[in-house]
Order: C-alpha cells, then sequence, then structure tokens
C-alpha cells in the first residue's frame, strides 16, 4: 500500500468512496450532493494550505482517503488541523491504512 496526495483522476474514486462514508454515517438521510461534493475536492486540491491524501493498494485501487487543512481557530490567531474526512474501506478496516494517511500528513 502506497499513500499519497489525491490526483484530479481520483476525483471519481473519491466520490464514489464519499458517497459510500455518507451511506455509512448519520447523514444518510441527508441527499449527497455529486457536485457539492466535487466541487470541495476541487478546492481542496486547489488549496496551498489543504492536505489530500489516498492509501493505494497493490492493485492500484483506492482504499483509503483524508482531507484536512490547516486554518486559524475561530476565537484565536492561532493555527490548527481542521479535518474533512478521514475514511477507510470496510475491507481495508483493521489495516494500518488510517494510521498511515493521519502520520503522512505535514504543512
Amino acid at each position: 500500500m502506497v499513500i499519497r496526495p489525491m490526483l484530479n483522476n481520483d476525483i471519481p474514486a473519491v466520490l464514489e468512496m464519499g458517497k459510500a462514508m455518507h451511506q455509512e454515517s448519520v447523514y444518510r438521510d441527508m441527499v449527497f450532493n455529486d457536485d457539492k461534493c466535487r466541487d470541495l475536492v476541487m478546492w481542496l486540491l486547489n488549496n496551498p494550505k489543504a492536505y489530500t491524501a489516498v492509501a493505494v493498494n497493490d492493485v492500484g485501487e483506492l482504499c483509503g482517503m483524508m482531507a484536512a487543512q490547516v486554518a486559524q481557530h475561530y476565537f484565536s490567531d492561532d493555527f490548527m488541523i481542521q479535518d474533512y474526512l478521514l475514511y477507510v474501506r470496510p475491507e481495508n478496516r483493521g489495516s494500518s491504512v488510517a494510521a498511515r494517511l493521519l502520520t503522512d500528513f505535514t504543512y
């Protein structure tokens, strides 16, 4: 497994994992808006303060993803990490995917 930056050509697989994450969440009764999610991913990919990464298995399939950004806290001038998502496909849970995505974060 390899952890690498998210790329534009990952967007279809990222959106598919996003839909799966949505279906597992407490928000599953809300409408999943593909266009809005695609816009968010594009914004993150083009934001120099954002971190986006994917975990890729040995056959080239995405098995996890993470997105976060560095931003000022709302009541302070201090910076902090705001996570948008951390998702690992069910068949890869219990592995090191989530830990590797988190430890790969650098700013």
